[in-house]
């Protein structure tokens, strides 16, 4: 019920030993809703492309938006 809105390489701890990956600093978390985000808190360069163009973003593409700019910077 809860969007991280700022995933991003350095919000991610990696445990190899027990093989546990977990996400931190929600400081800039919302709740889930269906209306749109009016607000963008999290880093810039992870934006999704609807804040930068519209103003708005849903939460749910957003993360799929950042999750990729994270996996595309891994390689």
């Amino acid at each position: 019920g809860i969007f991280h809105l700022d995933i991003k390489d350095e919000n991610v701890l990696i445990d190899f030993t027990r093989r546990q990956v977990k996400l931190i600093d929600f400081g800039s978390s919302r709740w889930t809703t269906q209306d749109p985000f009016d607000d963008f808190h999290g880093t810039p360069l992870y934006a999704p492309p609807e804040w930068l163009m519209h103003n708005h973003y849903h939460g749910e593409p957003a993360t799929v938006w950042t999750l990729g700019v994270v996996l595309y910077a891994m390689l």
